[in-house]
């Protein structure tokens, strides 16, 4: 039995912590900043996001006239440079057990299988246990440090530059860390075999991101409907599917797509439930919202009870039930072009210093935002081809569901 009570959670927004070396774009604002000086950019301060601790917690309670929410899972960015959490924002988690301290993991794929080259993949939300972990300052809800150093000692295979994706899906499962992969169908350049296993293994897809467009959304709640379909909340995993198609042969994809899913491939999700999350660095952070339908009879639930259901509940039955839904909705290129030039002139003021005069300045706020804009374009436009792909594939893999379907149940 669910409350007819709906709490509104943020499950996807960053802060003060996705910072330097765990930006994804550091790479890209450093490079700017040593073109237009001349020298080294190590003591650039860089951040996607200048959110605090304290203006996270106004989130949660509302101010400006702006209502609050009920639960909030800070992501920020982490990779292999991240070693330690921000201090303010633990202490505002343990303070605060309506706030957990999730990431938004940085990944790899081998690609191909075997061939030593490494690219990078989706991302993948990871939100903690029902239970509290400890870090310095005291006992939260999320990730620790300590938690954090044990993925990188554990899901980084020889070679690899970072952890790789399919490791950190399995570490999930086998720690019961409620998890969502994000966006997967933007920032990044995995053809769409490589994409398909990724989103088959995931209970949760963000489906509905604050910084993308419909599009995205159409595509994977199509891909949602169909696994959701052939597998019939039975997890997959019995063994293996056969190679991975090349990219162009929506005919092929689509055949391989409907083996894995009939439970032949490697492991794969009982069922997916549609996510969604603002993606937020400079504000209006609830503008995708998840609202949660609690246990009925729960006292005060919180942020174990909507873990521990996306760990532990089929996802039949969170489907069934309607336990997650999803409010609010993306936005399109302009948008997210919009709020990157944002965060490129309020991080340059922060650095006036490095430029030692307006000239050097001027030159960083013309190169930068062509260099970030060029980049973003570049990933729309695989992305663009991608999800015609990804639409083609969808609509064979539809027509050939009920033969798929049938083969699951004779095995």
């Amino acid at each position: 039995m669910r409350s007819d009570r709906r709490l509104a959670a943020i499950t996807h927004c960053h802060s003060v912590q996705s910072n330097n070396r765990a930006s994804p774009m550091d790479d890209l604002i450093r490079g700017a900043v040593e073109r237009v000086t001349g020298e080294s950019a190590d003591a650039f301060d860089w951040s996607e996001s200048l959110t605090t601790a304290a203006e996270i917690e106004q989130v949660l309670h509302g101010s400006d006239g702006r209502p609050g929410v009920d639960l909030l899972f800070v992501t920020d960015h982490v990779n292999e440079s991240v070693r330690a959490l921000d201090p303010d924002l633990v202490a505002l988690a343990v303070a605060e057990p309506r706030i957990a301290l999730g990431a938004e993991i940085q990944t790899v794929l081998e690609c191909p299988l075997g061939s030593g080259t490494w690219i990078e993949a989706p991302e993948v939300l990871m939100y903690g246990s029902a239970d509290r972990v400890r870090s310095p300052g005291g006992w939260h809800y999320g990730l620790s440090a300590e938690v954090l150093d044990d993925i990188q000692a554990t899901c980084r295979p020889t070679g690899a530059p970072r952890i790789e994706l399919h490791h950190v899906l399995a570490y999930c499962r086998e720690h019961r860390i409620a998890h969502a992969i994000s966006h997967p169908l933007e920032g990044h350049f995995v053809e769409l075999p490589q994409v398909l296993r990724a989103i088959s293994a995931c209970r949760f897809i963000e489906a509905v991101n604050g910084g993308y467009s419909g599009d995205s959304t159409r595509r994977l709640l199509r891909y949602i409907e169909l696994h959701n379909r052939a597998t019939g909340g039975r997890p997959g995993g019995t063994g293996v599917a056969g190679n991975e198609p090349q990219r162009e042969d929506a005919s092929g994809i689509a055949a391989w797509l409907g083996a894995h899913l009939a439970g032949a491939g490697s492991h794969v999700a009982d069922g997916i439930v549609p996510w969604g999350g603002s993606d937020a660095h400079l504000g209006r952070y609830d503008r995708v919202c998840m609202m949660y339908r609690p246990p009925a009879g729960a006292l005060n639930p919180g942020i174990p009870e909507m873990v521990r259901d996306m760990v532990e509940t089929p996802a039949t039955d969170l489907l069934r039930d309607g336990v997650f839904a999803i409010e609010g909705r993306g936005n399109g290129l302009t948008s997210v072009l919009g709020e990157v030039m944002q965060l490129i002139v309020i991080n340059a003021r922060r650095n006036a210093s490095t430029f030692r005069g307006l000239r050097r300045f001027s030159r960083l706020l013309a190169l930068a935002p062509y260099l970030a804009t060029r980049e973003i374009v570049r990933g729309h436009r695989a992305q663009a081809r991608l999800g015609t792909l990804l639409d083609d594939v969808l609509t064979r893999a539809s027509k050939d569901l009920p033969r798929a379907t049938s083969s699951r149940a004779a095995a």
